[in-house]
C-alpha cells in the first residue's frame, strides 16, 4: 500500500505533467477517490504549492519546487 505522502505527490504530479486540471480529473488520473484527492489539493493550495485558475482548475505555476520535511518517531 502506498503511503499518504507518495499519494499526495502523485496528486501534485498531475498538474505538473498535464497542466491545469479539475480535482475530479486529477483523481481520475491517479486512480484515487475524489474526496481524498480534494484533501490533498486543499493542503497543497494552502501551502502555496498549487494555484487555482480563473475557471477553478488546479495548476502548478512553478518551474520546480523543493520540498523539505521532518519525520519523527511517535
Amino acid at each position: 500500500m502506498a503511503s499518504a505522502y507518495s499519494q499526495a505527490l502523485g496528486t501534485l504530479e498531475v498538474p505538473m505533467r498535464w497542466g491545469p486540471v479539475s480535482v475530479c480529473e486529477a483523481a481520475r488520473r491517479v486512480g484515487r477517490d475524489v474526496k481524498t484527492v480534494h484533501g490533498d489539493v486543499t493542503a497543497l493550495l494552502d501551502a502555496g504549492v498549487l494555484d487555482r485558475t480563473a475557471s477553478g482548475a488546479i495548476e502548478f505555476s512553478y518551474e520546480a519546487v523543493k520540498v523539505e520535511f521532518l519525520l519523527q518517531a511517535a
